[in-house]
């Protein structure tokens, strides 16, 4: 039995045509949405007693398809660290990125004075690639200043963020490089907190 030939309307194709390049397109629009990129997330009292209790987190990316931070206010002791990598031998201060791959992922932040913020929170082994001379000369230990390195890293998946700082899990607050580098590790999340505290009248007010 020969096959009926399908009748498409001209409206009928238009739609067909919208909703396939919506489709192609779909990755680079999702792509182009920054969400709180560069900002600050800071922990509410919803995450009391998880790992996430008092951290400030910053946040690297922020897209569609979910997040990515390093916990800024949490220092260790390179004699608390039970497991061994590589980058332990440099001149650095080591911090809890947070809960995601501690032991086999860890990032730099890594000073530079072209980007926004002075700065970028890279993975360690993106930095290897990308700049092998540096990392040559961390191996060799003749970084005279420390480095700020993450074990691990606070991750979301897709919409996941924005979710839990809909339900109030987290606060959000711009960028303040005091924060980042002149505030003791033990005062960081009280300060972030008192600017959620200032910060959350005024968005009320405006709702």
């Amino acid at each position: 039995m020969p096959f009926k030939k399908l009748k498409i309307t001209p409206r009928q194709a238009r739609y067909y045509l919208f909703f396939a390049a919506l489709l192609i397109a779909l990755p680079s629009i999702a792509n182009m949405y920054k969400g709180h990129e560069g900002k600050f997330l800071v922990a509410t009292s919803a995450v009391e007693g998880s790992p996430f209790e008092e951290t400030v987190i910053y946040l690297s990316h922020h897209n569609f398809w979910g997040a990515r931070g390093v916990v800024i206010n949490k220092p260790i002791r390179k004699a608390k660290v039970d497991h061994d990598f590589p980058e332990k031998k440099w001149y650095v201060h080591l911090y809890e990125g947070g809960p995601v791959n501690v032991e086999k992922e860890n990032s730099l932040l890594l000073k530079a004075e072209e980007l926004p913020q002075g700065f970028v929170v890279t993975p360690v082994d993106d930095a290897r690639k990308a700049q092998p001379d540096l990392i040559e000369v961390f191996e060799k230990n003749q970084n005279k200043n420390p480095l700020r390195l993450f074990m691990g890293y606070s991750g979301w998946g897709v919409w996941q963020l924005n979710r839990e700082i809909a339900r109030g899990t987290w606060g959000v607050i711009d960028y303040d490089p005091s924060l980042m580098f002149r505030t003791k590790s033990t005062r960081v999340w009280k300060k972030a907190m008192e600017r959620v505290s200032e910060e959350q009248p005024a968005k009320e007010a405006g709702a």
